[in-house]
């Protein structure tokens, strides 16, 4: 018997029965890896560390945690319509339009200690996400984040952008 440690594109896309993932030992997620699953609510992947475009995309996830994750390709987890809260402790890039049209995400957790999350090109990351939105931050690098992408974070385009004050929150 071997062990999983990859799934490849489309391995679980567009399944209308699939309401639960668990891969204890994958590493990495790719393009369209677990997409379209309208019935999928509960997703477990303790080991991944990259996903790729629209890795974990239209789904019917409420939550997300990655605890390994580092990256996160542009649209990885893009259109999870009731997603609200997200966990990345290990994350260190996030690209374009990752978490775009997740319309109910409020709470976004950035746990990486050593430097801020690059966001790719800062744009589109979180366009059309909740009004509330809050990105959490661990406390000794608030200021950094401050400085590098500001109180009104552009992290979302100009043509839907959302401003949302004070974004980042230091309550790691």
């Amino acid at each position: 018997t071997g062990v999983v440690k990859s799934l490849p594109m489309e391995a679980f896309y567009g399944l209308s029965y699939l309401a639960e993932v668990y891969f204890p030992a994958v590493t990495y997620i790719g393009t369209d890896g677990i997409a379209r699953n309208a019935y999928l609510t509960s997703i477990s992947l303790p080991q991944v560390v990259s996903v790729s475009q629209y890795g974990i995309a239209f789904n019917g996830l409420t939550n997300i945690d990655l605890p390994q994750a580092e990256r996160l390709s542009y649209y990885a987890i893009y259109g999870n319509g009731d997603l609200q809260t997200v966990n990345l402790p290990k994350v260190s890039w996030i690209g374009n339009s990752c978490f775009a049209n997740c319309d109910k995400l409020t709470d976004v957790y950035l746990g990486r200690r050593e430097s801020i999350v690059t966001f790719n090109s800062a744009n589109n990351t979180f366009d059309w996400c909740s009004s509330t939105l809050k990105i959490h931050v661990p406390s000794e690098l608030y200021d950094a984040y401050i400085s590098k992408y500001g109180y009104y974070s552009y992290i979302w385009s100009t043509g839907r952008r959302r401003y949302y004050q004070d974004v980042f929150v230091s309550d790691l």
